[in-house]
């Protein structure tokens, strides 16, 4: 891994964790304690300062790697045509909305209705940001980046973070449907990771000499990477896979899901954090000989 790609790497993975988490907050924490006009507790208020304060690290690492915060400001006048723009102005749109939400959940709790309208928007801007990060990279001359894969790379990081952390936090009080959605969208999420990984190194193999370079890279030079990857990923996925078992009823359920989820934390993030390393380790561009 080159020395330059650690803010890149901080930058992407702590804004999807951000993300990821708001979104699946909304739809399984907030969204349902909303219609049924119920009480949200109060430690659940927490996980959007924690969302909030993930994109935050994700700017500071986005600083680093610009050199200057002036130079975000002067990226803004090539909107019309720089993905990179794009994302920087979104990323502004996002803070704002996620930054109001937090702010109204411990000074205006009881406008509701408005917090809901303050959190969908923080949450189709969190969308439309990771859309606009996989395009920068899937409109730059690098084979391996550009494909479906980058999306749905990204996509997929959004919701296996963002997903065990809910559920780590909501091991002791969160409910059972809660407890329950989270993990299948783990698990989906986790198995879709796994089945992909041929068919993407298949894409690598058939596409040009670049991408194949890029092939040659991942199971040669990085293979040791790579492997570590895969097993993290086959741990993650049979942990709450077990998890998923165990989420059955109210009895014993805390004591059952603990070590499931705390060791399916570890392994997820471990699987993400090497995925970003080898995403941009196989950077070779067209024309590489």
């Amino acid at each position: 891994m080159i020395s330059k790609d650690i803010p890149l790497i901080g930058f992407t993975l702590f804004c999807q964790l951000s993300v990821g988490t708001l979104i699946l907050y909304n739809l399984i924490i907030f969204l349902p304690t909303f219609r049924n006009k119920s009480h949200l507790p109060s430690h659940f208020k927490a996980i959007p300062v924690l969302a909030f304060a993930f994109a935050i690290i994700a700017v500071l690492f986005s600083v680093f790697h610009l050199g200057r915060p002036v130079k975000a400001v002067l990226t803004l006048e090539n909107m019309s045509s720089s993905w990179l723009s794009r994302e920087i102005f979104m990323m502004m749109i996002y803070l704002f909305f996620s930054g109001l939400f937090t702010l109204f959940i411990f000074v205006m709790s009881g406008w509701k209705r408005l917090m809901l309208v303050m959190l969908n928007l923080a949450t189709i801007s969190g969308i439309i940001l990771i859309f606009f990060m996989s395009r920068i990279y899937s409109s730059m001359p690098i084979p391996a980046w550009q494909s479906l894969f980058n999306f749905l790379n990204f996509a997929a990081t959004t919701l296996a973070t963002g997903g065990i952390l809910l559920l780590l936090i909501q091991i002791q009080s969160g409910s059972l449907s809660g407890q329950q959605s989270l993990a299948w969208i783990l698990g989906i999420v986790l198995l879709l990771e796994i089945l992909f990984i041929p068919i993407f190194l298949s894409y690598l193999d058939q596409n040009s000499h670049a991408s194949q370079l890029s092939l040659k890279l991942l199971l040669e030079d990085y293979t040791l990477i790579f492997y570590f990857r895969l097993g993290f990923q086959l741990l993650s996925l049979g942990l709450i896979s077990i998890a998923i078992v165990n989420i059955r009823s109210d009895t014993d359920r805390c004591k059952r899901l603990l070590w499931p989820v705390i060791g399916g934390t570890f392994f997820i993030f471990l699987n993400e954090i090497f995925g970003r390393i080898l995403f941009y380790a196989i950077e070779v561009p067209l024309g590489s000989l």
